[in-house]
């Protein structure tokens, strides 16, 4: 699905680049960035997403959203249709579909907002990789604040999506990926 190509993805490499910075696998937030995250990782990330979207975008449901979908497009497809475009107007389009970016004349209009749903991104997945060290599965992980609420009540502490997403590694994983994202979408800054 959507979500959880995110989070087995792009902000799942993020994330346990953050993980492992503070489990002290690494003795700088770059070094464990370039491990967990590195730029193959990130192109790698990338294309999942956008030949799953292609994917999805021609998937057909079941009668009235039932039964078994028909898909129209397979993997391999999706993959020859993805090498078809430049690696930069992929990137573009991952910014626009997975991250609501606004580019206009190869300027991201709306940084601060992409910048906010890569962090919070990440945040979700350090909230659902902490309840599972608690022993926590949850059958639905689209609700990021009730699996903090849920995370806070078992800690004994409070801890927000909007806490997490302002700690340094945090911001400095978002950074990277942002920086990714401007430097091979060939966007203007």
């Amino acid at each position: 699905t959507d979500w959880t190509g995110k989070h087995s993805s792009w902000s799942g490499d993020l994330a346990q680049a953050v993980l492992d910075f503070r489990d002290r696998k690494f003795m700088s937030m770059d070094a464990a960035l370039e491990a967990d995250a590195s730029l193959p990782d990130l192109a790698a990330n990338i294309a999942a997403v956008r030949i799953g979207f292609t994917i999805d975008r021609n998937t057909a449901l079941g009668l009235f959203g039932f039964g078994k979908p028909r898909y129209g497009l397979n993997v391999s497809d999706g993959i020859v249709d993805y090498n078809r475009g430049v690696y930069a107007g992929q990137v573009q389009e991952f910014i626009v579909d997975e991250l609501q970016g606004n580019i206009v004349q190869n300027r991201l209009m709306n940084r601060e907002e992409v910048e906010g749903n890569v962090r919070r991104a990440i945040a979700e997945f350090l909230g659902f990789m902490r309840l599972l060290k608690f022993g926590v599965k949850l059958k639905n992980w689209r609700e990021s604040d009730r699996v903090y609420q849920k995370l806070s009540q078992l800690s004994h502490q409070r801890i927000t999506v909007e806490k997490e997403s302002k700690e340094d590694d945090v911001r400095s994983a978002t950074a990277y990926f942002l920086n990714y994202l401007l430097e091979f979408g060939k966007l203007l800054q």
